[in-house]
């Protein structure tokens, strides 16, 4: 009941205060309607001077005078709302206007001044520095002794005025650990007054001080000017150490003294300037040695490791902290901090000695953003973008990795599993990061395939036999089929509609994706097993050298089976037949997509002009062979030259039936069947017309080709009006009289003047007769065409 009775009490007292609260914003409500009627009487009434007991007087009444909570009634002739708002923009735009000029003066006067008089300072004693030096004016020691109490005047002058003046002891503070910082490395590396030990605690304890100096200001001015303005010491007292090893220990601890104040702070001026200086001074110091592996590799990957850690701690120790969203501008240090380390050491390890350990240099890059990725993976509420930005990095240079370690097959095989992995973890945990980085990875992968093929097939000329290569158990075909599968699962996944793309996904990157991904797969498939075809003819062709005799002119005298050649060319068209027969059909049976449906009746056709204009030739090659061998007594041709003929042209036969069938489709593109059946009819008319021509040269009657072509096409375009009426298809008809139109033209122009009298007779008197018969048909159908 104690409880019951505790949170009553609770709520009636937050009822009570509510209740306050509602009776004061009431009261204010109240105050501003009686201003705004206040303003609006007063301007409706003449502009008169009242006495004070008269405006008491009249004002009175208002008090007692009951209006409407609601509404508050303005005249037409009263002031209007635009006139008081203009007044009140006018003294607003005053007031903003005194304020910017008085706080840019205040800032100017109280903030800039001050900062830029300490780097002047600063600049100055290091030119009054370096001047005495030269001179040699005063002693070492002296110098040193001037340079400590200039450093430790102005920290004294900070300590005082830092109750008063917070911000200009700040950067009082700030400069004299910088002149301390100064002072200390000329102490030692120009002075040669300090030891190396001793030099090493004060830097470490001026680096302490500043640090505690800068939690305890709370400014970052102080690690600006104290931390990352002592790295252009080195540069304004006159260049760099010959030590190179003090000179990297100095700029390690002025980086190590940052790293603590990231734990609290992240300034990122302060990781801008110490980054860029850190990273300067050591290229600087790279371009102007004489790099030896033996006298400065070791010191070179220890101290730009150091840099790169303690950088790659700093970026990322407060953001993890803080559990804070990482910016652009953070992802582009951390990626240029990995790239710059990198890429420095790969110059010093790509030499004779150390050229072995490239690839695990490499390696060991790759595991460093793994294990930091793995920790930040265990704090469960760490940035989800970091996560992948670490491990994509990880990604990058495992990638780099396999060129570096490995060549060839062995690149394109890791290329093309890494970003196979890499899509699917990015596409089916939603992870698009990962299937972003896919996409290089899987460029690089087909590119390096490419060029395996360049660098093997290449050495198959035309004469030239590789001996030991195993048709379809060699390396080349077995690393381009994982690639087909790995392409086949991306495909899979891609089109699959359980793992769709992002969200808004840019619809034309979308499209060349797709287009990327389907276009490599059936061209590496097509490919892959077209080489082995080509490799495998080749080699009976290099296997048919035939010598006569032996002698001293042997070579002028081997000669080769030519027909071999032809046959590859069939085969490669054969094979390439039934390869895009068997992709329509996986289309029109699976996949049912009408954009691979234009895409296969675009190569379709591309591949049956290919045979027209390579394959007949190549067959009637074969036919002369047959008939008139160029090696009688060395090659036996045999009747596989002729049968090869039919079946092939069955293939194409087939192959047409298949586009019909495509086109069949409810997914294809309607429309196209007019173009189909003019292709096809020219298709089937060229078939015809070699057939025709390798028949009468079987027979023995080649020179009647030319009657007999005549004759053939008007045939033809008989056949084509026939079907024209039909089935009422316009087009046909008009290609049969276009052609018998060129029948005739031939007929006129190049048939009749090398036919003799016969020849001529037959050829016009059928021709007559088929152009009766046309118009005959045209005559009697004609209502039923048109």
């Amino acid at each position: 009941m104690d409880k019951k009775s505790t949170d009553i009490n609770d709520l009636l007292n937050t009822l009570n205060h509510l209740v306050r609260r509602q009776e004061t914003l009431s009261r204010e409500i109240e105050k501003v309607k009686s201003a705004v009627e206040e303003i609006t009487e007063s301007k409706e009434k003449p502009d008169i001077d009242i006495p004070p007991y008269r405006k008491v007087k009249q004002q009175q009444p208002k008090l007692e005078k009951k209006r409407p909570e609601s509404n508050i009634i303005i005249k037409e002739e009263s002031v209007t709302s635009n006139d008081v708002a203009d007044g009140a923009i006018t003294k607003f735009k005053k007031k903003v206007k005194f304020y910017l000029q008085s706080n840019l003066e205040d800032f100017i006067g109280t903030n800039l001044i001050n900062k830029i008089g300490m780097l002047i300072l600063i600049i100055g004693i290091s030119i009054g520095t370096k001047f005495a030096i030269d001179k040699n004016l005063i002693s070492p020691l002296v110098r040193l002794i001037l340079g400590y109490a200039l450093g430790f005047s102005l920290l004294f002058f900070s300590y005082r005025l830092k109750k008063k003046y917070r911000n200009f002891s700040a950067v009082l503070c700030s400069g004299s650990m910088a002149i301390l910082y100064f002072m200390t490395f000329a102490g030692i590396v120009y002075f040669h007054i300090i030891s190396l030990p001793l030099a090493f605690s004060i830097m470490v304890a001026i680096t302490i001080f500043t640090v505690y100096q800068s939690f305890e200001y709370n400014q970052e001015v102080i690690s600006v000017i104290g931390l990352a303005g002592a790295y252009a010491i080195p540069f304004l007292i006159g260049g760099e150490s010959e030590d190179h090893i003090f000179l990297f220990s100095y700029i390690a601890i002025i980086n190590f003294g940052i790293l603590v104040v990231a734990l609290k702070k992240y300034w990122q001026l302060l990781f801008y300037l110490a980054f860029a200086f850190t990273w300067v001074i050591y290229v600087t110091w790279w371009q102007n040695i004489d790099f030896n592996v033996v006298e400065h590799f070791k010191s070179a990957l220890i101290f730009s490791s150091i840099f790169f850690v303690l950088f790659y701690l700093s970026f990322l120790v407060n953001k993890v902290i803080q559990k804070s969203k990482f910016s652009i501008q953070d992802i582009l240090l951390i990626l240029s901090n990995s790239f710059i380390f990198y890429g420095l050491n790969y110059v010093a390890f790509d030499t004779d000695l150390m050229k072995d350990y490239l690839g695990l240099f490499t390696i060991l890059n790759s595991m460093i953003h793994t294990l930091i990725g793995i920790v930040l993976l265990r704090r469960k509420d760490g940035d989800r973008n970091l996560l992948s930005l670490i491990f994509g990095v990880a990604i990058a240079f495992l990638s780099i990795f396999i060129p570096v370690q490995f060549n060839g097959n062995w690149i394109t095989l890791f290329w093309i599993i890494e970003g196979t992995v890499l899509f699917l973890i990015g596409r089916t945990q939603k992870a698009y990061f990962y299937e972003y980085l896919a996409y290089p990875i899987l460029v690089f992968a087909i590119y390096s395939l490419l060029n395996d093929w360049r660098v093997a097939y290449s050495e198959f000329g035309i004469l030239e036999y590789k001996s030991g290569y195993h048709l379809f158990f060699n390396l080349n075909f077995i690393t381009a089929i994982i690639v087909i599968a790995c392409l086949s699962i991306i495909n899979y996944i891609n089109y699959h509609p359980k793992f769709p793309f992002k969200k808004n996904f840019d619809p034309t990157f979308k499209t060349l994706i797709e287009f990327f991904i389907t276009g490599s797969l059936i061209g590496i498939a097509y490919y892959t097993f077209r080489f082995e075809i080509s490799i495998y003819f080749r080699q009976l062709y290099s296997d048919s050298i035939n010598i006569p005799f032996t002698g001293e002119n042997t070579d002028l005298l081997q000669v080769r089976n030519p027909d071999i050649l032809m046959f590859k060319s069939i085969w490669i068209l054969m094979y390439s037949i039934i390869y895009f027969s068997a992709l329509t059909v996986f289309n029109i049976l699976k996949i049912r997509n009408q954009k691979f449906g234009n895409l296969n009746l675009i190569l379709n056709a591309l591949l049956i002009l290919i045979f027209l204009l390579v394959g007949l030739f190549e067959l009637s090659e074969l036919r002369e062979s047959y008939m008139n061998p160029l090696y009688p007594d060395k090659f036996e041709p045999g009747i596989a030259n002729i049968v090869i003929r039919y079946v092939i042209i069955l293939a194409v036969f087939g192959f047409l039936f298949i586009n019909y069938w495509l086109d069949e489709q409810a997914f294809c593109t309607k429309g196209l069947r007019m173009y189909l059946d003019i292709f096809s009819s020219i298709t089937v008319l060229w078939i015809l017309s070699s057939e025709l021509i390798n028949l009468l040269d079987l027979g023995g009657y080649k020179s009647a080709y030319k009657l007999g072509l005549s004759i053939l096409w008007g045939s033809y375009s008989l056949i084509l009006i026939v079907l024209g009426i039909w089935q009422k298809l316009k087009y046909l008809r008009i290609v049969a009289i276009i052609l018998f139109g060129i029948t005739l033209i031939k007929l006129a122009f190049y048939d009749i003047t090398t036919m003799d009298t016969i020849s001529k007779t037959v050829v016009f008197i059928l021709l007559g007769v088929l152009l009766l018969i046309i118009s005959f048909l045209y005559n009697k159908y004609r209502k039923y065409i048109f």
